[in-house]
């Protein structure tokens, strides 16, 4: 847990040449598994052009469960809940914002990639991207298609030869179909 919040604190501390970022802790509880911060949006003059709130919430393993954004007047912009398995994969993503709701689901492979994603709003499906690997484990292919199942793009990720799995590799990315 305290591993996560190092995590999300250095990453805020990385945002901050684009924003001022204040991180509050509730004195109340050390144990907590929120982490909230107040973000200001500061253009190249210094001035504050908006600003906003996020609260992170974790379940005891250290994953992220909700994510809850609110307006500079502290009314909630957009609430975000995060389903996993009993392996800790991510298969469920709930999004509600102005009125809408958008739910991605994962489906996972026998070693544990993501095999597909499916995005729906308010119940109607917006589309399905499959993702597809090579030999490596690296994406090889991305796949989007529509609701009806037509294919509106794909992405061939092509790699260059001799680079170790898990090291900063060199992509090229060709758009080989995007309507």
């Amino acid at each position: 847990m305290k591993m996560q919040k190092l995590l999300s604190i250095v990453f805020i501390l990385l945002l901050t040449a684009f924003f001022s970022c204040e991180i509050e802790d509730d004195p109340e509880d050390d144990n907590s598994n929120n982490l909230d911060f107040r973000i200001a949006a500061v253009n190249v003059n210094g001035t504050v052009t908006d600003t906003y709130s996020e609260t992170y919430s974790y379940n005891d393993q250290g994953y992220l469960t909700t994510l809850i954004v609110k307006d500079s007047a502290g009314n909630t912009s957009s609430i975000t809940s995060f389903e996993y398995s009993s392996d800790w994969k991510l298969v469920k993503k709930v999004t509600t914002a102005g009125g809408e709701t958008v739910v991605t689901e994962n489906e996972y492979d026998e070693k544990r990639r993501i095999k597909s994603t499916m995005k729906d709003q308010n119940g109607i499906i917006l589309g399905i991207v499959n993702f597809y690997y090579d030999e490596r484990g690296r994406i090889s292919k991305k796949e989007e298609k529509d609701a009806s199942g037509l294919v509106n793009g794909s992405a061939d990720y092509v790699y260059e030869d001799g680079t170790p799995k898990g090291d900063a590799e060199n992509i090229t990315l060709r758009i080989l179909n995007n309507q």
